[in-house]
């Protein structure tokens, strides 16, 4: 008796416990795709933006790492520099830059997201 119980906790925490990760996980990619969007307003690109976005970035991913893949987590930081280079050196190519971060969310955003297959 006591080890169903026991059983029963273990799996209601483990459940509670992804649901929590999806529920975290998705707020920080919707609020990283927010912050990339706010980086480029009238097509002036903002160094400072992209410099505190940079900033929450490797905050969260500190957490992210923990249960993600950490290769899309990389390409992330990645673009982000890369961004931040293209506003400081090369102005033409910060779009560009721009273009492959929310790509670089996106992709991280497919293989992360629920899905049955990934259940089983």
């Amino acid at each position: 008796m006591a080890r169903n119980i026991a059983a029963i906790i273990a799996l209601v925490l483990i459940i509670a416990g992804g649901i929590g990760l999806e529920i975290y996980s998705n707020h920080t990619l919707q609020e990283l795709e927010h912050r990339l969007d706010k980086i480029e307003s009238n097509e002036v690109f903002s160094l400072e933006k992209t410099e505190d976005t940079i900033t929450w970035w490797e905050k969260k991913t500190k957490i992210l790492e923990m249960f993600l893949l950490h290769e899309p987590l990389h390409e992330i930081d990645f673009a982000l520099a890369e961004v931040k280079g293209a506003i400081l050196y090369e102005p033409n190519d910060a779009g560009k830059a721009l273009t492959r971060a929310k790509i670089a969310k996106d992709i991280l955003q497919e293989r992360h997201r629920l899905s049955f297959s990934n259940v089983l």
